[in-house]
């Protein structure tokens, strides 16, 4: 399990969708369809926040 730190989470301003945590099979799950939801017509994907990416969140 993955620490508060590390969880997937996101936040979209206007155009923009920041992405910040953990993005692994572990913790994507929770924020998943949420995230789906917040993409659609994002323009730009900020993963500076980013701390782990597997193949589940590649």
């Amino acid at each position: 399990m993955t620490d508060q730190a590390e969880q997937a989470g996101f936040d979209r301003q206007g155009e923009v969708l920041r992405l910040r945590g953990a993005y692994t099979t572990q913790s994507v799950g929770p924020v998943w369809q949420g995230l789906l939801r917040a993409a659609r017509g994002a323009t730009r994907l900020d993963l500076s926040g980013v701390t782990a990416l597997d193949t589940t969140g590649a």
